[in-house]
C-alpha cells in the first residue's frame, strides 16, 4: 500500500485519515533505521478498530434501550391479559388471515424457486430487468404465519412429489420431495425448525446445532441445511395424507353399510385368501377345545318338575359340567338336582337329616360346619341341596380321576383337559362353600378361546407353562390318579392350588417393589418409546426391499389411535379384576392372588378383611398389568392395520376395492395375522416367551427358593429388554433370533435390517456425544476415582445438558443403546494405539459392563458379590452377605412409601443395620439418622427428578463446579471416601458421620477443602508433575491422609468404646503374631474397657 501524507486508509469499509506525517524513507537509508511508521500505522488501525467497536456497542445498547422503552410503553397502555386469551385472539385473527396466508405462501414459494432457477441458469426469459415479483402483506398473527409456512412448503412439495414418482422414486419420493421443497421455496438464511429447537436447552443437540440458520453460510449450504430438514417433513406429510385417506375411506365403508342396513362384513363380501403375503403354516385339524372338553366331561341329569310327582325320563335335561361358565349356573344345577330328589319327611326329621348332610358336606369340603356356615353367611343348605352338592362333587371327582389317569403320561391336550376339569371341581367346591368370587375365577381358568388349530395349540402350551409347566402338571395328575376316597380327593383339589405362606410374602414383596409411582411412569415411557420407534423402523424397513410397503407406517399411526380406544377398556378391566387377557405378564409369580381368605381359611368379617387387604396390596401389580394391557392393545392394532394394508396393496385393487379389502381384514383377520399380532404385542411390552436359555435360567431361579426370588424377582422382562437392545446393535448378526429372521427373508429380513440401521445410527450419534462429554457411561472402574468424579456433580449413565446431568439408567430400551455406546467409547478411549483385537475386546468389556450396570440386574449382581465375599462369621458386620440380606429386608417398606420419604426428606442418610435401613425409608423416621456427607463434609442431598419428583424415573444432578474435585479427578488421585472401619472394627453410622466431619476439618482451620485449594493455587504445586504417579497426586494424597490421621485420633478420644474395640483387635493381632501377653494394667493404659466397666 502506498502511504502518502494526506492519503486515506480504508479500514473495514470506513475511511480514516492517515495519521502518518511523512512518506516512508527508502529502505537501507539512515532514516529508515529509526523509522516507526509501521508501529504508528498499526497503532492507528487498532485505535480505529476500537473506536468502531465502541460505536457498534453503543448502537446495540441504544437499540435495546429503545425496544425496552417500547415494551414499557405498551405494557403501560395495554392491560395484561392471560396467555389463554392471547392465544384465543391469535387463533381468531389467524382464521381471518387464512386466505391471505395461503396466497402469500404460494407467492413466496414461487419467488424463491425463481431465484434458485436464476442462480442456476441466469435471468429467466419471463423476467426483465425491471421485473418485481407480486407481493402480499404478511400475516400478523402467529397462526397466520404458521399457515403461510405450510402453504409455502406444500407449494414446492406436491410438484416435487409428482416429479420424484415420475422418475421411479416410489418409496423414497416423499423424502426427496421434502428435500427439494425446503431447499427451493424458502430463504436459505431465514430461521427454520432447528433454530426453534436450539432455543430450548432441554432439546438442544448436535444435529439441530448444525442445521440451524447461520448468516455466514453460503446460499448453497443454507439451502442444503433446509433440504435436510425437509427430508423428515416430507415423510411426515406423506404419512399424514395417507392416514387421512384411510380414515376417510373406512368411514365411507361404514356409512355405506349403515345405509344399506347390513354389517361391514356383509357389504364387503367373503374373505379372500392370503395370496401368499402371510407365511403359510401347517394348520392342524381344528376341533375347538370346548368341544373336546365337553366330550371328556360328565353330564348330570336334572329332571324338571312337571305337575305332581316326578317328570318322565324323556323330560330330563342333561347338563354338561364343562359348560358351567358362571356361579349362577353352578347354583342352578345344584338347585335343579335338589328339586328332582325331594325328601318326603316331616320337619323334625328334615332338621336331623339336614344337620347330618351338612356335616358330611363340610367334611367333603375339608372344613368344619362352623366355617361352612360362616362362609355362607349363616345360611345352611337344606338336606336336598347338601345331598345334591355331594352327588355332583362325587360325579365330578370320578371324572377328574379318569382324566388324571390319562394326563399323567399324556400330552398337552390331555393335561389341559385334566386342569380344566380340576378348575371346575374347585369352582363347585367354592360355590357350595359360599366363596362366589373365587368360584367365578375358577370357572374362567383354563378356558381356551381360539379360532384355529395352531392358535389353540399355542394357547394350551402357554396356559400349562403359566401353571407350572409340563413336569409339574404331570406330577399333579399322577398324585391325583392314585386317590380313591372322594373326601380325600376333595381335600387334595381344594389344597392343590393353595398358596403357601412364602408365596403370600412374595406377593407382598413384589407389589412393594412395584409401588413406586416412578416405576409405572418408567413402564409407560418405555412402552411408548417402543411404539414410536416401531413406526419409524417400519418406515425405514420399506426402503430395504419390496415386501413392506411405504404406507404401512401410516397404517400403524392409525392403529395407535384405534388401539388406544380398545386399550383403555381392557386396561380398566385388568386393573379392576387383576386378571390379564394374556398369561404372559411382567409379574412372574405363579400365585396372582395369594393373600386371600380362601388361602388363609378365613371366613366372615375376618375373611372379608383379608380379601380387602389382599386387593389393596395387589394394586401396584394390577396397575403394571393394566399399563401393559393398554400398550398390548395398541401394538396389536398397529400390526393388524399394517398387515391389512400390506395384503390389500399386494392384491393390486382399485381404490374402492382396496378400502373394502382393508376393512374386511380388520374385521376378520386370518389366523396367521392374529398370531402375529399377539407376538408383536408381547415383543413391544417385553413379555414375550423366553428361549431355551431363558427358560433354564427361570428354572434355576425357581429351584433356589426364596434366595433366587430375592436376587432376581423379575427375569423375563430384563432378558427381553436386553435382546431388544442387542438386536439393534452391530452385534445383532450374532444373535440366533436375528439370524433366523434374516434367513427367512421378506418382511422379517427387512425389519431386521431397519432395526440394525437405526440402532447403529443411534449408537454412532451417542458415541460422538460421549466424546464431547454430553453423554456419560459407567465411568472409571476404580471405585475411588468414580467417587471423586461424583464429588464434582458428575453422574454416570446420564445425559448432560448445560450444567445438569439427567440419569438415563431407567430409560430403557433406548437408553440401553445410548449407554452401551457411551461405555464402548469410554473404554476404547483408554486403549492406546490398540489393534483390532484390543478394540474388539474393549468393546466386549464395555457391552458387558453396560448390561451389568442396568438397574434390573442390580439384585443379581449384588447377590453374586455378597455370596462370593461372605464371611464365615455371621456376627461379623462386614459380612457382605449379611448386609445384602439387610438391604433385602429393608424392601419390606414399600417403594412407594420410600418415595414419599425422599420427598419429605431428600437428604441421603447413613445406615448400619436393618432397623436404620427401615427407618431411612419411612417419612416420619428418616430424619433421626445421620446424613451422608462427601469428603469435604457437605451433606449429600438428592436434587429430584425431571418433572414431578415422586413420579420421575429420570434423576438429576448438577455440576458442582468444584475445582478441587476436578483436580483430584484429573490426576486420578487414588483416594476415596474415608474407610468405615479401623483395624477391622466397623463404625456405627453416628461414629462414621463424626469421622467424616473431623476428616474434612470442619472444626479445624483451614478446612481440608481450603487447604487443598491453597495447595492447588500455589506456584509450588503448579511446578509438580501431573498424572496418577505424579507429584501433584502425591501431594494431594499426603494432605488428605494427614487430616484423616488426626481425625482418627480425635474420634477414638470421643468414643471410648470404639477405642476399646480397636485396641482389643490390635492386641489380639499382636498376640497371634508374636505370642506376647498384655497385663490388665497395659490394656487399661491403652484404653481397653473391661467387661465389668461396660
Amino acid at each position: 500500500m502506498n502511504l502518502q501524507k494526506g492519503s486515506n486508509v480504508e479500514i473495514e469499509n470506513k475511511t480514516q485519515e492517515n495519521p502518518i506525517g511523512q512518506p516512508k524513507p527508502p529502505l537501507g537509508t539512515a532514516a529508515s533505521a529509526n523509522d516507526d511508521t509501521s508501529y504508528n500505522y498499526i497503532a492507528s488501525r487498532e485505535d480505529a478498530y476500537l473506536e468502531e467497536a465502541r460505536q457498534v456497542m453503543q448502537e446495540m445498547m441504544n437499540e435495546e434501550a429503545k425496544q425496552s422503552s417500547d415494551l414499557d410503553a405498551v405494557s403501560a397502555v395495554e392491560p395484561s391479559e392471560s396467555s389463554a386469551v392471547a392465544v384465543a385472539k391469535d387463533i381468531g385473527m389467524g382464521i381471518t388471515e387464512i386466505p391471505r396466508a395461503v396466497v402469500g405462501g404460494v407467492l413466496k414459494a414461487t419467488e424463491e424457486a425463481g431465484e434458485v432457477l436464476e442462480s442456476m441458469f441466469g435471468q429467466l426469459p419471463t423476467a426483465g430487468e425491471d421485473y418485481t415479483p407480486t407481493t402480499i402483506d404478511a400475516p400478523e398473527s402467529t397462526t397466520g404465519q404458521f399457515v403461510q409456512g405450510i402453504s409455502q412448503f406444500l407449494t414446492g412439495f406436491f410438484p416435487a412429489l409428482r416429479g420424484a414418482k415420475a422418475i421411479g422414486l416410489a418409496k423414497s419420493a416423499p423424502y426427496a420431495a421434502g428435500f427439494i421443497a425446503d431447499a427451493t421455496v424458502f430463504d436459505p438464511h431465514e430461521a427454520r425448525l432447528s433454530d426453534l429447537i436450539q432455543e430450548y436447552p432441554a432439546l438442544q443437540n448436535p444435529v439441530t446445532e448444525y442445521l440451524q440458520s447461520d448468516p455466514n453460510d453460503t446460499e448453497i449450504e443454507g439451502r442444503f441445511k433446509s433440504g435436510i430438514e425437509g427430508l423428515g417433513l416430507g415423510g411426515l406429510t406423506d404419512s399424514f395424507i395417507k392416514a387421512v385417506k384411510v380414515i376417510k375411506s373406512g368411514k365411507a365403508v361404514k356409512a355405506e353399510a349403515k345405509k344399506e342396513g347390513v354389517t361391514v362384513e356383509e357389504l364387503i363380501g367373503p374373505t379372500k385368501p392370503d395370496d401368499g403375503v402371510q407365511a403359510k403354516i401347517d394348520e392342524p385339524e381344528y376341533i375347538p377345545f370346548k368341544d373336546v372338553a365337553d366330550d371328556n366331561s360328565i353330564e348330570v341329569s336334572t329332571p324338571a318338575k312337571m305337575g305332581k310327582g316326578k317328570a318322565p325320563d324323556e323330560a330330563a335335561e342333561n347338563i354338561n359340567l364343562n359348560r358351567l361358565e358362571t356361579t349362577e349356573e353352578v347354583e342352578d344345577i345344584i338347585t335343579a338336582v335338589a328339586k328332582a330328589n325331594p325328601l318326603e319327611v316331616n320337619q323334625a326329621r328334615r332338621e336331623v337329616i339336614t344337620q347330618k348332610e351338612t356335616e358330611a358336606l363340610a367334611d367333603d369340603l375339608g372344613m368344619s360346619v362352623e366355617d361352612l356356615l360362616n362362609r355362607r353367611q349363616g345360611v345352611a343348605p337344606n338336606a336336598e341341596e347338601a345331598v345334591a352338592a355331594r352327588n355332583i362333587l362325587v360325579a365330578s371327582g370320578e371324572n377328574l380321576i379318569k382324566l388324571a389317569e390319562k394326563a399323567k403320561n399324556g400330552g398337552d391336550e390331555a393335561l389341559m383337559l385334566f386342569r380344566r376339569a380340576m378348575s371346575q371341581h374347585q369352582a363347585i367346591q367354592l360355590q357350595v362353600s359360599g366363596m362366589t368370587a373365587e368360584a367365578g375365577r375358577a370357572l374362567q381358568s383354563f378356558r381356551i378361546m381360539a379360532k384355529s388349530g395352531v392358535e389353540q395349540e399355542k394357547a394350551i402350551k402357554e396356559a400349562l407353562e403359566a401353571s407350572g409347566g409340563l413336569d409339574l402338571n404331570q406330577e399333579l395328575a399322577k398324585k391325583l390318579s392314585q386317590i380313591n376316597d372322594p373326601a380325600h380327593l376333595n381335600r387334595f383339589v381344594k389344597n392343590a392350588d393353595k398358596a403357601t405362606k412364602l408365596e403370600m410374602v412374595e406377593e407382598y414383596w413384589i407389589n412393594a417393589l412395584l409401588s413406586n409411582p416412578a416405576t409405572h411412569a418408567m413402564n409407560i415411557m418405555s412402552n411408548a418409546s417402543v411404539v414410536l420407534s416401531s413406526v419409524l423402523e417400519r418406515k425405514v424397513a420399506s426402503t430395504f426391499g419390496k415386501e413392506i410397503e411405504a404406507g404401512e407406517a401410516s397404517a400403524q399411526i392409525l392403529g395407535i389411535i384405534e388401539g388406544a380406544k380398545d386399550g383403555m377398556v381392557l386396561a380398566k378391566k385388568v386393573f379392576l379384576t387383576g386378571e390379564a387377557t394374556d398369561p404372559l405378564t411382567k409379574i412372574e409369580s405363579a400365585q396372582r392372588q395369594a393373600i386371600s381368605a380362601k388361602n388363609l381359611n378365613a371366613s366372615g368379617v375376618v375373611g372379608q378383611g383379608i380379601d380387602f387387604l389382599g386387593n389393596a396390596i395387589r394394586i401396584p401389580g394390577r396397575a403394571l398389568m393394566a399399563g401393559d394391557e393398554f400398550f398390548k392393545s395398541v401394538a396389536r392394532r398397529m400390526e393388524l392395520q399394517s398387515l391389512a394394508y400390506r395384503q390389500a396393496i399386494k392384491e393390486n385393487l382399485s381404490p374402492e376395492d382396496f378400502t373394502k379389502r382393508v376393512s374386511e381384514i380388520l374385521n376378520n383377520p386370518p389366523a396367521t395375522m392374529r398370531m402375529q399380532m399377539e407376538e408383536v404385542a408381547r415383543y413391544q411390552t417385553f413379555t414375550n416367551e423366553l428361549g431355551a436359555i431363558g427358560k433354564k435360567g427361570t428354572q434355576l431361579r425357581n429351584s433356589t427358593g426364596i434366595l433366587g426370588r430375592l436376587a432376581v424377582p423379575f427375569l423375563r422382562t430384563p432378558i427381553n429388554v436386553v435382546k431388544y437392545a442387542m438386536s439393534r446393535t452391530p452385534l445383532a448378526p450374532f444373535m440366533p433370533s436375528v439370524q433366523a429372521d434374516f434367513l427367512a427373508g421378506g418382511a422379517r429380513r427387512e425389519l431386521v435390517l431397519s432395526r440394525m440401521a437405526l440402532g447403529s445410527t443411534v449408537m454412532l450419534v451417542s458415541s460422538l456425544m460421549a466424546q464431547k462429554g454430553i453423554i456419560t457411561g459407567s465411568g472409571p472402574t476404580n471405585y475411588k476415582e468414580k467417587q471423586m468424579l461424583e464429588l464434582s456433580g458428575w453422574k454416570a449413565n446420564s445425559l448432560k445438558i448445560g450444567d445438569t446431568y439427567y440419569s438415563l439408567e431407567r430409560a430403557d430400551p433406548v437408553a440401553a443403546l445410548i449407554l452401551m455406546s457411551a461405555d464402548v467409547t469410554e473404554i476404547i478411549g483408554q486403549v492406546d494405539e490398540a489393534d483390532a483385537y484390543d478394540l474388539a475386546f474393549a468393546s466386549s468389556v464395555a457391552v458387558a459392563n453396560s448390561l451389568e450396570s442396568r438397574t434390573y440386574f442390580n439384585g443379581l449382581m449384588d447377590f453374586f458379590d455378597a455370596y462370593q465375599n461372605a464371611s464365615r462369621d455371621p456376627e461379623n458386620k462386614q459380612n457382605v452377605l449379611f448386609n445384602w440380606l439387610e438391604r433385602m429386608g429393608s424392601t419390606a417398606v414399600p417403594a412407594g412409601v420410600a418415595a414419599v420419604a425422599r420427598q419429605v426428606d431428600p437428604t441421603v442418610r447413613l445406615t448400619d443395620d436393618l432397623t436404620s435401613r427401615l427407618k431411612s425409608r419411612l417419612p416420619a423416621y428418616s430424619k433421626d439418622l445421620p446424613p451422608r456427607r462427601n469428603m469435604f463434609g457437605d451433606v449429600v442431598v438428592l436434587e429430584g427428578g425431571l418433572g414431578p419428583d415422586i413420579m420421575s424415573p429420570i434423576y438429576m444432578s448438577t455440576d458442582k463446579q468444584n475445582p478441587i474435585a476436578d483436580e483430584i479427578a484429573k490426576n486420578r488421585v487414588d483416594i476415596g471416601m474415608p474407610r468405615r472401619s479401623i483395624n477391622g472394627i466397623e463404625m456405627s453410622a453416628i461414629q462414621y458421620d463424626r469421622f467424616i466431619q473431623l476428616s474434612a476439618g470442619l472444626e479445624r482451620k483451614p478446612s481440608l477443602e481450603k487447604a487443598l485449594s491453597g495447595l492447588v493455587k500455589s506456584s509450588y504445586y503448579k511446578k509438580l508433575t501431573s498424572g496418577v504417579n505424579g507429584g501433584k497426586a502425591e501431594r494431594i494424597e499426603t494432605i488428605i491422609s494427614e487430616y484423616r490421621s488426626v481425625a482418627k485420633q480425635q474420634l477414638l478420644k470421643e468414643f471410648p468404646k470404639l477405642n476399646s474395640e480397636v485396641m482389643s483387635a490390635k492386641i489380639q493381632f499382636e498376640k497371634e503374631r508374636t505370642g506376647r501377653e498384655f497385663t490388665a494394667e497395659q490394656e487399661e493404659a491403652l484404653g481397653i474397657i473391661s467387661s465389668e466397666q461396660q
